[in-house]
């Protein structure tokens, strides 16, 4: 029977084997890996920083106000007003309505105010403005009036014209007597609306009868007084010097004005007159 051999305790254990295994090598790739993350990471606290302080001017400046930014913007004095228009208006009837004079600051005007203020003036179909150094340049489209009426304005009676569109306003810068041409408008309700009356309905018959009648008979227009829109759209009712009461009907204009024209040279030759003549019958014409 073979006896274990006994272990001097004197020779040690395993326990005492001293570990001799040295730590993983860094390889380059991952130092510069490693170097790559830092420095991201310390460019993201970088930018949050900087974000910080500008998002701070800001508010700062804007809690100071705004008079800091505006002292940075030079005053232009407005030296000259280009100005323009298709109707009768002039330059010094748009300063005074607008209340603007030589020497203001261009780039204080608001554009779209004055816009709206030129065009709320009745007259004034369309606005266009613009600013450019030291100039303001303006430019109209005009209303033309297609008849007068009038109305009571603060205890005086005023005359009013109509255009096309119905719209009724005060006509500046008409030369004297330009405006007695147009005959006056009678039966139609004139109603107040903000900033002066509510457009009146249809006002294109009335326009379409009277630029017939100056293209095919302009010498019977000439003796219109007042044309009666009690009965629009359908009829129209002329009250001329020669004839008290022509009633026309909205269709084929052209055709009632050619008889029209063919009864009044027969009055004259016969010296005779009528008081009413109906051409709104189509093919029969009513002479009484």
């Amino acid at each position: 029977m073979s006896r274990r051999k006994r272990i001097d305790p004197s020779e040690g254990s395993w326990r005492d084997i001293r570990q001799s295994a040295s730590r993983k090598a860094v390889t380059g790739h991952a130092l510069r890996r490693r170097l790559w993350v830092f420095a991201k990471c310390v460019g993201a606290v970088v930018l949050l920083a900087a974000l910080g302080v500008g998002a701070w001017f800001i508010h700062d400046r804007y809690q100071a106000g705004s008079e800091p930014l505006r002292a940075v913007r030079s005053a232009q004095p407005l030296r000259d007003i280009v100005f323009q228009t298709d109707g009768v208006l002039t330059v010094d009837w748009v300063r005074e309505s607008l209340g603007i004079e030589l020497g203001d600051d261009v780039m204080g005007f608001n554009i779209h105010a004055m816009k709206v203020e030129l065009e709320s003036l009745g007259q004034v179909k369309s606005a266009s403005l613009r600013r450019q150094p030291e100039q303001l340049v303006i430019q109209l489209r005009e209303r033309l009036p297609v008849a007068r009426l009038r109305a009571r304005e603060e205890g005086v009676v005023r005359t009013l014209v109509v255009d096309r569109a119905g719209v009724v306003y005060r006509g500046y810068g008409y030369r004297a007597g330009e405006l007695d041409s147009l005959p006056f408008l009678a039966g139609v309700a004139l109603r107040r609306a903000e900033g002066g009356y509510a457009p009146l309905a249809h006002m294109d018959v009335v326009a379409d009868l009277l630029l017939t009648a100056n293209e095919h008979t302009p010498h019977l227009v000439e003796s219109w007084r007042v044309i009666d829109g009690s009965e629009l759209p359908d009829l129209l009712t002329v009250r001329s010097r020669e004839i008290e009461e022509i009633v026309f009907s909205r269709e084929r204009m052209a055709a009632q004005l050619r008889r029209l024209d063919m009864i009044v040279a027969e009055n004259r030759r016969q010296m005779t007159g009528q008081r009413r003549v109906d051409l709104s019958l189509g093919n029969q014409v009513v002479v009484r």
